[in-house]
């Protein structure tokens, strides 16, 4: 038994966006300076945040197995210690729970980094920085020694955190914000040293795992035991080959998971993987964009989605400093001889959008194609900003593929349309992290963004001008004063309005954009009901909401 093929939303510098393999290696989120904000410019909510408790469909069918795929060999199983997605999100890590996580949901519409309720019943922010999340009742950890199926409780996640927060321990960066957190009755009180509209993000990520405290002062769980309170319990782990896991029929969600059993095979040949669901032995497949048409002709029994990872893709900055670009017009004149709309049809067969590039928490967050049409695919304004101009531009073009190259082809092709003077240069994974992203020499780079897992990581890391990504050298006080503003808005509503604004900044002077921003076309046959894929910042809870139709 074989089984399937899955993307994770997280991007690293080593990873290939638009329809490609997980990283191999993820790296860490990326720490969020944010900076201090005094309490009276900041609105509260006015009502606390309720959890949403799922009710199982009378009409699941109970039992089954499911087979899914991991692609990576992963050597240390410590969920703590070890920042892996394949152990976060399709590994021993899915037994665990977490405060938060991300909403997967039928009408959840992506790139979404919503969140709703795990263990809690609901949260409240007593303060810009002090939020006190409330634990539902009736929690019980999976009946395994020493725990034995006691109950959870607010010390278990507060030793469980501090755990993770052993320093250099790579996710230990998600909670770096955190001051001090003590349990308080059923509750956690999380005190933090600067407002955080982000904190939310970094409790529901799939690297936040909850633990018993019997296990939280070991300094080594990499080979277990591994006992949660999610939805699963492993039965066997061969990091190699399989992590085999049964239904917990204690799970505090009464009715799920719907399937008796999961397998998650570690199959890192990509041939295997695509014969294995071909065959009908996995069960879910992840299509290549080269492959979307063909495959949904030949197979039109499947189903199929679209999913869009928050902030994954490949990105266009310009360095404002070199002698081309000191001139907004030129960089305006490039951004509108480009339709990056017609290159996305071309190259990645539709599974590619046109966005600003921020992670979005929903996707009214994003820039309409309104917005974004009004700075591009107008290659006669180009030429007018241009006045005769011929200037010249070298494009380093991350070399993830032979997509990656016809898309940079694209590029300096309709560049060269309007009388830019293109040399492009691909550079492969370690020299476009170095070039670009360590020593920021290129006049214009087409790639991948660092890892960052929600808009201040995004704004703070490759946007404020004192970024540690921020490599284009443009720099404008508004915009680092609108990205402090965000960075502590409570109101989701009011930071849209910012953020928005930000990005159509950023494109209106020339700065940067996601031309194609990543679409992942997904397959699964007849029999599995139910699936609805989220995988934002290593989701996997919407795996327990699948039954098999027989």
């Amino acid at each position: 038994m074989i089984a399937k093929t899955l993307f994770f939303a997280g991007l690293s510098i080593l990873a290939v966006a638009c329809g490609s393999p997980e990283p191999e290696q993820g790296l860490p989120p990326t720490p969020t300076p944010v900076p201090l904000v005094s309490s009276a410019t900041i609105a509260l909510p006015t009502t606390t945040s309720p959890s949403t408790i799922p009710t199982p469909d009378p009409a699941a069918r109970r039992g089954g197995v499911l087979n899914i795929a991991a692609r990576t060999v992963v050597d240390d199983l410590d969920v703590h210690r070890e920042f892996s997605p394949t152990l976060a999100a399709f590994g021993p890590g899915i037994v665990y729970s977490r405060l938060l996580r991300f909403s997967t949901v039928p009408d959840v519409q992506t790139p979404s980094l919503a969140v709703e309720c795990d263990l809690c019943s609901n949260w409240t922010w007593e303060s810009p920085t002090t939020l006190r999340v409330t634990l539902r009742e009736d929690i019980r950890w999976q009946v395994i020694a020493p725990v034995n199926g006691r109950l959870l409780t607010a010390g278990d996640v507060v030793a469980s955190f501090e755990r993770q927060r052993t320093p250099g321990w790579p996710n230990a960066a998600l909670l770096r914000n955190v001051e001090s957190m003590a349990a308080d009755g059923d509750a956690i009180v999380f005190d933090l040293r600067s407002p955080d509209a982000d904190f939310l993000l970094a409790l529901a990520d799939g690297h936040s795992k909850v633990l018993p405290v019997e296990l939280t002062s070991r300094d080594d769980l990499g080979d277990g035991p591994f006992i949660g309170s999610g939805p699963w319990i492993l039965d066997s782990a061969e990091s190699n080959t399989r992590y085999a896991f049964s239904a917990n029929q204690n799970y505090f969600e009464r009715g799920f998971p719907y399937l008796e059993r999961l397998n998650i095979f570690v199959l890192t040949d990509e041939a295997t993987r695509r014969a294995a669901f071909l065959t009908k032995t996995l069960d879910v497949d992840e299509v290549k964009p080269d492959e979307w048409v063909a495959y949904k002709e030949r197979h039109p029994e499947a189903e199929f989605a679209l999913y869009s990872p928050p902030g994954a893709g490949i990105e266009l900055a310009l360095n404002v400093d070199s002698p081309t670009f000191q001139d907004v017009d030129v960089r305006r004149a490039l951004f509108m001889a480009l339709d990056p709309w017609l290159l996305n049809q071309e190259v990645w067969s539709g599974l590619a959008t046109v966005a600003g590039g921020l992670p979005a928490i929903e996707p009214n967050w994003l820039l309409s194609e309104t917005e974004l049409r009004q700075h591009l695919a107008d290659p006669a304004q180009a030429r007018q900003l241009l006045n005769g101009a011929t200037p010249a531009v070298e494009l380093l073009v991350a070399d993830f593929g032979d997509n990656y190259l016809r898309y940079g082809e694209g590029v300096r092709d309709q560049l060269q349309a309007v009388g830019f003077q293109v040399e492009m240069t691909p550079l492969n994974p370690t020299l476009y992290n170095t070039q670009v992203w360590r020593d920021g020499l290129f006049q214009a780079y087409l790639g991948p963004t660092p890892p960052v897992n929600g808009p201040n990581g995004y704004l703070f890391g490759l946007v404020r001008t004192d970024g540690k990504w921020s490599k284009t050298r443009f720099s404008e006080v508004t915009i680092n004063d609108a990205i402090d503003s965000q960075s502590s808005e409570l109101d989701v509503v009011k930071r849209q309005g910012i953020v928005k604004g930000i990005s159509q900044r950023l494109l209106a002077e020339g700065v940067r954009f996601m031309p194609a921003a990543q679409v992942q076309g997904w397959s699964w046959w007849p029999h599995v009901q139910n699936l609805h894929v989220n995988f934002a910042n290593y989701e996997y809870y919407f795996w327990s909401q699948v039954w098999i139709e027989e």
